[in-house]
């Protein structure tokens, strides 16, 4: 796993937590984590780049854990805070492509 997989794993799982303890759902558990199995699964059966493929769909529905935006238009605002983080993480040996 890269660096920027485990760094944005790790404020996924944050806000995982929060979202658990507020509003009571699972996130982490009952969603993301089979997202992510399945995407990384497919991109390993199917050649794809598995790195990217596991950025994608930890990021897919971030701003639902994280409560921001309305529920109905989360695909903009989960783009939005993926775009966001992506972008401010600092550029180290890492690589998406």
């Amino acid at each position: 796993m890269s660096e920027i997989v485990d760094k944005i794993r790790h404020i996924l799982l944050e806000k995982c937590e929060q979202h658990k303890k507020h509003i009571g759902y699972d996130y982490w558990n009952d969603h993301i984590k089979k997202v992510v199995e399945y995407a990384v699964s497919l991109a390993n059966e199917y050649g794809a780049g598995a790195e990217i493929v596991e950025l994608g769909a930890l990021l897919h529905d971030i701003s639902m854990p994280a409560e921001y935006g309305e529920r109905s238009e989360h695909h903009v605002y989960s783009a939005e805070m993926a775009e966001t983080l992506l972008t401010e993480l600092p550029q180290g040996s890492y690589s998406v492509y």
